[in-house]
Parts: structure tokens; C-alpha cells; sequence
């Protein structure tokens, strides 16, 4: 088989792409495969440049962002402390997609970023047509709560009084 052959054999549809990289999260992994597709398809990639903000803190616009490719940082307000990086595979602000959900942090790219974007009233057109998509998402939304007591409790310390008092609102 010449190299032509096999690269056009091995190249994937961008659909086929989002598809996978979606499937990929915990959030969007419980998804049917047809709904799944119907989220790929209305999804839309972006890029972003170093030094480019994604959203800042108190903005509601009503997407979540999946990491394709680069990686950002998380902080309270530009150019400020940095709270986490966020690389590829992450999946940010998908709980917006259900309903109002102001930024509780500025992102910023710290190099060139592609980003999988999934908007908020696209994706309840979408949903809406799927009787069980009620259930899907509060099953995945309660699965990313899981996680987040999880790390709660594995990055607190007993011995804390305010980490105690954290992981107990959380975790009850």
C-alpha cells in the first residue's frame, strides 16, 4: 500500500474527531451514540492564541469548553494568580450548558489553544428531542459532583477546620 493510500484510510472526519473527544469525558460519556453525534455535529471548534482570554470571571455565556489541543490557566482575574492548567481532553463549565452559570474564574490561554465549543440553547434544542436526555444530564452532572467531592476529600486536611467544613457541605 503506497503512503497515499494509507493516509487517506487513516484520516478521520472532524465530526469523528469531536465524537471521540467527547466521548472521552466524564460528562459526555453516558451519552447514546446518536445523541452523542447530534452534540459533535452542533459543537464548534475555536482557536485561541497566547495571551487570549476565553472568558472572564462573572461572564455567563452559556458554553462549555472542551480542550483539544494548547492549554490555559485558571485564575481569579487576568494576568493574576494562576488556581489550575487546563490541557487537552479537559472539559470546562459544563454544567452551563444546563442552565445559568456566571464564571466563577477568568480563562487565558498560555499558548495557542483549540477548543471544542458546545453553546448552551444549541444544545437544549438538541437534547430536547431525546425523552430520557432529562435523565442523561443529571446523571452527568451528578457524576462531575462525585469527582469534585472526591478531590475535595483527597486535597483537604482533617485537621483543617474550614477543609472539614468544605468537605462536609460537599460530601453529605
Amino acid at each position: 500500500m503506497n503512503s497515499s493510500t494509507a493516509s487517506s484510510n487513516e484520516t478521520r472526519s472532524e465530526l469523528e474527531e469531536n465524537i471521540e473527544a467527547l466521548r472521552a469525558t466524564q460528562f459526555f460519556s453516558g451519552l447514546p451514540l446518536e445523541v452523542l453525534k447530534l452534540v459533535a455535529y452542533l459543537a464548534v471548534r475555536e482557536e485561541y492564541e497566547s495571551g487570549e482570554t476565553v472568558f472572564r470571571r462573572g461572564d455567563d455565556e452559556g458554553r462549555a469548553y472542551l480542550v483539544l489541543s494548547g492549554h490555559l490557566r485558571a485564575g481569579w482575574e487576568e494576568g493574576g494568580e494562576i488556581l489550575c492548567e487546563i490541557g487537552p481532553g479537559d472539559l470546562v463549565g459544563a454544567l452551563s450548558l444546563l442552565g445559568p452559570m456566571p464564571r466563577r474564574h477568568c480563562l487565558t490561554a498560555t499558548e495557542s489553544a483549540r477548543l471544542l465549543t458546545i453553546e448552551r440553547e444549541p444544545f437544549a434544542k438538541a437534547m430536547s428531542q431525546f425523552p430520557r436526555s432529562e435523565q442523561w444530564m443529571l446523571e452527568a452532572a451528578l457524576g462531575l459532583i462525585r469527582g469534585w467531592g472526591n478531590s475535595i476529600e483527597h486535597c483537604c486536611r482533617p485537621s483543617c477546620a474550614g477543609c472539614r467544613k468544605i468537605m462536609g457541605v460537599t460530601l453529605l
